[in-house]
């Protein structure tokens, strides 16, 4: 299966609720499975989320898509993005095009650096596969911060 980073678009009013759920990350994950997202764009890396946090931090972009995951961080748990992060890392990804972030990618180099998931030499579609990772999460943080909301992520 492997590692995966996802995003959820929330209301004010939303991240409110998972905050207050913070205890429980059972019911964290209940609460925003019940939201219904459909017809949003997606903020699902899938396993893409490495190299493009390898891409950004090459490129210098001051934008951590592991926010609030560090070393005591419980797979599985939700991280709350409040507002003025997810409209400021929106504002960071509208400054740099994937062709900036294209500069920096290097197969070879990735491979040596141990950028999960390890597909950099040896397949021939790794390069569209963080392109296209890299569009989706443009779009989201983008709609995201249009409507006013914040956002939780999820490595898991």
């Amino acid at each position: 299966m492997g590692m995966y980073l996802s995003f959820t678009r929330v209301s004010p009013e939303e991240l409110q609720e998972v905050l207050g759920l913070q205890r429980d990350p059972q019911q964290q994950n209940d609460f925003l499975m019940s939201l219904d997202r459909a017809g949003e764009p997606g903020g699902d890396l899938d396993k893409a989320w490495d190299g493009l946090r390898y891409l950004l931090e090459a490129a210098g972009t001051d934008i951590d898509l592991l926010y609030g995951i560090d070393d005591d961080y419980a797979e599985g748990t939700p991280i709350p993005w409040p507002l003025v992060l997810v409209s400021s890392t929106a504002a960071k990804l509208r400054a740099i095009s994937f062709e900036q972030l294209a500069a920096h990618y290097d197969p070879d180099r990735m491979e040596e650096a141990d950028v999960y998931p390890g597909i950099w030499t040896d397949t021939d579609f790794a390069f569209d596969y963080v392109r296209e990772a890299y569009e989706s999460l443009v779009e989201f943080f983008e709609f995201a911060t249009a409507r006013g909301s914040g956002a939780v992520s999820y490595l898991g």
